[in-house]
C-alpha cells in the first residue's frame, strides 16, 4: 500500500515521478497500489549548477500472503460457540468457516456448526481479493459433556425415624439417582 521511490542524487533540483503500467505510455493517475507490472519516470529540473536529468526503472506489486488463524473455544454440549477468525486480509468479510470430525476426510466438511458431543477441526477459506492471496487455516476444538453440579441435602434424624435425602442436580439424569 504505501511504498517511495528512492532517488539518490547530488543535484538540487526538484524531483518528480510519473507512474505507467508497463504495457502503456499513459501516466497514471496516482502511485499504483493494485499487484501488476509497473514503470517508474524520475525527472530531476535543471538548477545553475546541474542540468537536469532523468530516469526510470520497472517494477512490480505482488499480492500478500495473510496472516490467518481460526479459534474456536472448547465447549460444553448445549453451550453456543462462535469461531474466531483473524487476519490481515480483506477477505475476511467472505471467508467460508467449516466444521469435520476431526480423522475424517475433507469431504465431510459442512458450514453447519456441530452441536454433538466430540472433537472437531474447523477450516476458515479467506478468498483471493485484488490484493491478498487466498489462505486456509484450520484448529481444533471440542464439544464435551457437562460436569454436574450436585447438591445432597440430609437432616441429622434421630434414633429409630427413618430420613430421607435429598437430591438437586442439573443434570438430564437426575430421575436416576440412586441414593445408598
Amino acid at each position: 500500500d504505501n511504498y517511495d521511490v528512492t532517488v539518490k542524487t547530488n543535484s538540487d533540483g526538484e524531483v518528480s515521478y510519473r507512474y505507467f503500467d508497463v504495457n502503456s505510455d499513459t501516466p497514471l493517475a496516482a502511485k499504483p497500489t493494485t499487484p501488476g507490472k509497473y514503470v517508474v519516470s524520475v525527472s530531476v529540473s535543471e538548477t545553475a549548477l546541474y542540468y537536469g536529468t532523468g530516469d526510470s526503472a520497472e517494477y512490480t506489486i505482488i499480492k500478500r500472503t495473510p496472516s490467518a488463524e481460526i479459534y474456536v473455544p472448547d465447549s460444553n454440549i448445549g453451550e453456543s460457540y462462535s469461531p474466531v477468525l483473524t487476519t490481515d486480509s480483506d477477505g475476511k468479510g467472505d471467508a467460508v468457516i467449516e466444521y469435520k470430525p476431526i480423522g475424517t476426510d475433507d469431504k465431510f466438511y459442512s458450514t453447519t456448526k456441530p452441536s454433538v458431543i466430540g472433537a472437531y477441526t474447523v477450516r476458515a477459506t479467506i478468498p483471493e481479493t485484488a490484493r491478498y492471496n487466498a489462505v486456509v487455516t484450520t484448529s481444533e476444538f471440542s464439544i464435551k459433556k457437562k460436569i454436574p453440579a450436585i447438591v445432597l441435602g440430609m437432616d441429622s434424624p434421630y434414633v429409630g425415624t427413618t430420613f430421607a435425602p435429598s437430591v438437586t442436580t442439573n443434570s438430564d439424569g437426575a430421575a436416576k439417582v440412586v441414593i445408598e
